[in-house]
């Protein structure tokens, strides 16, 4: 008799334990995969009147071009899906702030980190750490394959990305006569 209290015991600290978990890791906010188009036409016209071969790409404009690349593939591990995301830009990287669906069951919310790099002709953005309620999960736990962005997907005309430069939160595009 005595053992059957031990376990029902154990059961619902366990219980206790497994809920209390679930709603630290919860997301704190309501994030999703939602961007706007790229349009940088305009942005092409005044640099051929201004005879310059460059543009500029606002923080909420790379949010929106990564957020388009994840959103045609949010399921990042058989067991875990992109559910929302917001980028923004940190000293020489990216950090966002991501709500994900573990097994398709468990909400989880987490900041992710990154690093990115111009190897032509992408943008390619590496997954460099991970923090869950400012826990710092061990990079064997989660990780994120590269993503990669092609600028030149979204340059009008016969103009493409020369190479690109992060200066502050903006993103300046070098371009050239493809």
């Amino acid at each position: 008799m005595r053992w059957i209290k031990k376990i029902i015991i154990l059961a619902l600290l366990l219980a206790v334990g497994a809920a209390a978990l679930l709603w630290l890791v919860r997301p704190k906010e309501q994030l999703d995969l939602a961007y706007r188009p790229l349009r940088l036409q305009d942005q092409v016209k005044e640099m051929l009147l201004n005879r310059k071969f460059e543009a500029v790409l606002s923080e909420a404009e790379i949010d929106s071009l990564i957020k388009k690349r994840l959103s045609s593939q949010p399921q990042i591990r058989p067991e875990v899906r992109i559910t929302g995301a917001r980028f923004t830009m940190q000293d020489n990287g990216l950090q966002a702030d991501v709500n994900l669906l573990l097994d398709e069951r468990w909400p989880v919310g987490a900041r992710l980190f990154f690093t990115s790099a111009w190897e032509a002709p992408y943008l390619v953005i590496r997954h460099t750490g991970t923090e869950v309620r400012g826990l710092t999960l061990p990079a064997d736990w989660f990780k994120l394959p590269p993503i990669r962005i092609a600028p030149d997907d979204y340059i009008p005309g016969p103009l493409g990305v020369k190479g690109l430069t992060f200066e502050g939160k903006q993103l300046m595009l070098q371009l050239k006569l493809r």
